[in-house]
């Protein structure tokens, strides 16, 4: 049915989010239906879109690596799937509101380790 493969269309982002080649139209087709037909459905069900989702979990992932290691913003970008650092940092300060490095800082507590809820 439809609404399976819109599960299965979540599950594979789910799992693959970082993925830098992942892209709506592979998905699309490896669910048998257009670019067009994923997002109406996706959005039915999620409320959002699929790029809007998929940003959503890159940007997750990337708070949790900001907060929890010491990595460059250049790592972080491209273990969440983006292959410039520019575009990332841009996606990170439109998505959260701060840059990735303002981000780090803000999460930061005094005795050296990092917080805040995963939000």
């Amino acid at each position: 049915t439809q609404n399976d493969s819109i599960n299965w269309v979540i599950q594979q982002m789910e799992e693959n989010c970082c993925d830098a080649n992942m892209s709506i139209s592979g998905l699309a087709e490896s669910a048998g239906m257009s670019d067009v037909k994923l997002s109406m459905l996706f959005k039915n069900i999620k409320q959002i879109t699929p790029k809007e989702y998929l940003t959503q979990l890159r940007m997750k992932k990337a708070r949790a690596l900001l907060r929890d290691s010491t990595l460059s913003v250049k790592d972080i970008a491209e273990q969440v799937g983006y292959l410039d650092t520019s575009s990332f940092i841009r996606r990170f300060r439109t998505y959260i509101g701060l840059t990735p490095l303002q981000y780090r800082r803000n999460s930061a507590r005094p005795n050296g380790k990092n917080s805040g809820p995963d939000t």
